[in-house]
């Protein structure tokens, strides 16, 4: 099993924009379950909280979705993300959000169908990101995954949202 390997990709920055504040995950590149490599992370944080009166237009969602693929480097549209697996729960406008993004980023992805834990387990709150990546290791470990790249992504009523982009691990 490989060590995590710990770097820094970006800092901590303050901005007047709409986003309060913005950072990148320190860059891990370890093993899930044996069959899955990290690749990349973002967590961009947004200063609106959501739900209410609160327009969802998908802008934190895309910058960590295209931050954890430009940190993963991958290669596209040769290296497309072929599953994606997400913390949508039924509410409105976490629907809404992913259908802004994929506006914005449907290049990534092969397909913008995605896979919920909350059809099999309910709502699973933060647990929903480890679940994702579990999920994902285990359609690889099983071969019935799409193909060997996987996203996993999850967005918070806070305004925190997180991407990471898992690659299916060479066997041995």
């Amino acid at each position: 099993m490989k060590e995590l390997e710990l770097t820094v990709d970006d800092h901590l920055r303050a901005s007047g924009s709409r986003r309060e504040c913005h950072h990148a995950a320190p860059r891990r590149r370890g093993r899930i379950c044996g069959a899955a490599d990290t690749c990349g992370t973002r967590t961009p944080s947004l200063t609106s909280i959501l739900k209410g009166d609160v327009e969802v237009l998908g802008h934190g969602l895309t910058e960590a979705i295209l931050g954890a693929v430009q940190s993963a480097a991958l290669r596209l549209p040769d290296e497309a993300i072929d599953d994606v697996y997400c913390d949508i729960n039924g509410e409105r406008y976490r629907t809404d959000e992913w259908a802004f993004t994929m506006l914005r980023a449907s290049h990534v992805v092969r397909d913008a169908t995605y896979s919920i834990a909350t059809s099999s387990w309910g709502d699973v709150g933060a647990a929903s990101g480890a679940l994702g990546c579990i999920l994902a290791a285990r359609a690889w470990a099983r071969d019935y995954a799409k193909g060997p790249r996987a996203l996993v992504w999850g967005s918070s009523e806070g305004g925190l949202r997180a991407a990471v982009v898992l690659e299916q691990a060479k066997r041995r």
